[in-house]
């Protein structure tokens, strides 16, 4: 590969990879408010953030199809002296994956809280149900026996 190519390539690499960190930063942000929305029981706002998330992991992955095809390219004609450590491509996949991670990270402990919160609704909806059928068998049996309320006995 000459030269020329393979500095574009690497400008164009480290353009995508600089998008994709941004996307994540800002991914990383929406996960820190879901689980502030969690927490205040919003399920409104955790709903509609829920479709910004989605469409941050949306564009997150076309950039990562695209910067993955480069960095195969880019990876496989680095010079054999090449020093890892100083290579502005290699620290920004580094940072990536860091993001990615912490991401996840994030995601879990929001997944838990999610869940643990749909559960107690489940439970509160249960309690809900017994008392609505309580209230309503109390109900009944006053309109069954009107006698027990008729002031003239």
């Amino acid at each position: 590969m000459d030269q020329d190519r393979f500095t574009s390539e690497k400008e164009r690499l480290l353009e995508l990879q600089k998008q994709e960190i941004g996307l994540f930063e800002r991914l990383r942000e929406i996960t820190k408010e879901q689980a502030e929305m969690l927490a205040a029981d919003d399920a409104e706002a955790f709903d509609r953030s829920l479709d910004r998330s989605s469409e941050i992991i949306e564009k997150i992955e076309g950039l990562h199809q695209e910067s993955e095809i480069l960095m195969q390219s880019y990876t496989s004609n680095l010079p054999p002296a090449h020093a890892e450590k100083n290579d502005p491509v290699l620290i920004a996949a580094n940072q990536i994956k860091d993001a990615l991670s912490e991401c996840a990270r994030l995601h879990e402990i929001n997944s838990a809280a999610a869940k643990a919160k749909a559960d107690s609704y489940i439970t509160g909806a249960g309690k809900l149900n017994v008392r609505r059928r309580s209230l309503g068998l109390y109900t009944q049996a006053l309109t069954n026996s009107p006698t027990m309320f008729d002031r003239r006995s």
